[in-house]
């Protein structure tokens, strides 16, 4: 037979350090006292007195302790026993650790910019829900703006400009939530953000709030300006925050000696010019309220410039109500003058130099104009080259192409039989083989007249022209100058020798007739 326990558990219960738990057991008998221990050597029975402990229900079916600011000594496990029985149940109580690091600090930024807001913590427990929420004040209703229900993003308010994030790192015991801000507005400024982590009903940890600080937005839109000498030159210096301007003082700073020279100094509609620029400055301001913001200009003109006015940075610097500050500079130098570097204005207002540099003046600007200039001479001066190298070439290819048609000419007058006609009628096929540098040439002359004959012996020696008529023949001979006597001579009917300067004989022929 089945005999039912006088008293059970209800289930193991897990809390976070700090937090309160509650044990539950059932008895399934009346009027029954009980006791709760904790389970360990020498470990005394449970008093509901205390403060850290509370029973409830001793003489009833439901038995609840409530543990009170949970620490890590208290986990364990957790004994009700019914007096003077043997009867008992146990329940495990698993404490888990938590822990903020360090969020992202209250930032400075302008309206229209991007922020992100991160908050970090080192926890092993799961079971949780986060909401991201903001508020005006500590008095205040919250507004939720997203959910996280057992790590599923569950909600999200209506705006676009609002993205959230979740994600583990490190280890895995430490998790990021972060909520980004696209695009600022004013109203963005005024709440506090905050998540909240709900481990139980009675158990909620909040992170330490993010308050955004809107920064005064002071800027130009011509952070460089360049002019001549007796230019008049114009400032603009524009800004843009949620309060008034009470100061606005322009100064301007040079950097090869560190001197700052004021100009001109407003204070709550109270103006002062300084004597240096008494008749040379012309000051004017502009203040609009615009829906999200109060925006405003500032105008200054420098009349008729000095050299003394250039190489200089113009600053204007914006005290707000609040007492926060803001400035933005300008940056003067003289047309002819190559770019130069300045230094940078750090938020305290202190100016830091980054890189010194000396205006090049009339020298930069001949050195900048033959550095433009080289390439185009260089380019200029290699087609030069390049063409008389082209036309001598064309001309010594013009004159071997000359000498070598000449040539041809000669070798080929000769090339092919033909038939010569003695003056008794008869007729000699001949051949004139092709000649060489190696070779020379001898003429022997056969029934010619005298003149001719003594023009032949002087070949060598003189230049001179003769005409004649066919009535005696020229016999030539090819011989090697190595001493080898070729056997290739024959009859040549001429009309004229001539002798030219470099001792060439020009024979002209008659009766010259190639053979079929």
């Amino acid at each position: 037979m089945f005999l039912r326990k006088w008293i059970s558990g209800t289930k193991n219960r897990s809390v976070i350090v700090g937090c309160s738990v509650e044990l539950v057991w059932k008895l399934h008998i009346q009027k029954n006292d009980v006791s709760i221990y904790k389970v360990a050597a020498n470990e005394r029975g449970i008093s509901g007195g205390s403060k850290k402990y509370q029973i409830k229900g001793r003489q009833t079916e439901k038995i609840i302790l409530t543990i009170k600011n949970a620490a890590k000594t208290d986990d364990g496990v957790y004994r009700c026993r019914i007096n003077f029985t043997d009867e008992f149940a146990d329940l495990h109580l698993s404490v888990k650790d938590f822990q903020w690091v360090d969020s992202s600090p209250a930032e400075k930024l302008y309206v229209g910019d991007d922020v992100t807001m991160t908050w970090k913590y080192v926890t092993d427990y799961y079971d949780k829900n986060i909401s991201v929420y903001r508020r005006v004040s500590s008095i205040t209703q919250t507004e939720r703006l997203g959910k996280w229900e057992h790590d599923i993003l569950r909600y999200t308010r209506d705006d676009r400009r609002l993205g959230f994030y979740k994600t583990a790192i490190e280890n895995g015991d430490t998790e990021k939530v972060m909520l980004a801000i696209h695009n600022t507005t004013v109203d963005d400024f005024k709440y506090t953000y905050n998540i909240k982590i709900d481990f139980t009903q009675t158990c909620t940890k909040h992170a330490q709030s993010i308050k955004l600080l809107e920064a005064p937005r002071v800027y130009t839109s011509t952070p460089e300006i360049r002019g001549d000498l007796s230019d008049d030159i114009y400032f603009v210096w524009y800004y843009k925050y949620s309060h008034l301007p009470t100061t606005i003082n322009i100064t301007r700073y040079n950097m090869s000696n560190k001197e700052m020279q004021n100009m001109r100094y407003w204070h709550k509609n109270q103006d002062i010019i300084m004597v240096d620029f008494r008749k040379r400055l012309l000051f004017s301001k502009t203040i609009t309220n615009a829906s999200q913001s109060i925006q405003g200009e500032i105008n200054l003109t420098l009349l008729k410039t000095i050299p003394s006015d250039y190489d200089l940075t113009y600053v204007c610097y914006l005290a707000f109500d609040d007492y926060e500050l803001g400035s933005a500079k300008v940056y003067l130098k003289l047309k002819d003058e190559e770019p130069k570097e300045i230094g940078t204005w750090t938020t305290s207002g202190y100016f830091k130099n980054t890189v010194s540099a000396t205006p090049l003046g009339s020298t930069g600007l001949l050195m900048k104009i033959l550095f433009i200039l080289l390439p185009s001479l260089f380019l200029f001066v290699t087609v030069l080259l390049f063409g008389y190298v082209y036309i001598r070439y064309r001309r010594t290819q013009h004159t071997r192409h000359e000498q070598s048609t000449t040539n041809n000419r000669a070798e080929t007058l000769y090339e092919e039989p033909y038939e010569f006609h003695n003056s008794d009628n008869t007729a000699e096929h001949v051949t004139r083989p092709r000649s060489s540098e190696n070779e020379e040439f001898s003429f022997e002359s056969t029934n010619i007249d005298d003149r001719s004959e003594s023009i032949l012996e002087q070949t060598n020696s003189s230049q001179s022209s003769s005409d004649t008529d066919a009535d005696g023949y020229l016999k030539l001979t090819i011989r090697k100058k190595a001493g080898h006597v070729r056997n290739d001579s024959f009859n040549h009917p001429v009309t004229s020798i001539s002798q030219d300067e470099d001792q060439t004989i020009y024979l002209t022929p008659v009766h010259l007739s190639p053979l079929d």
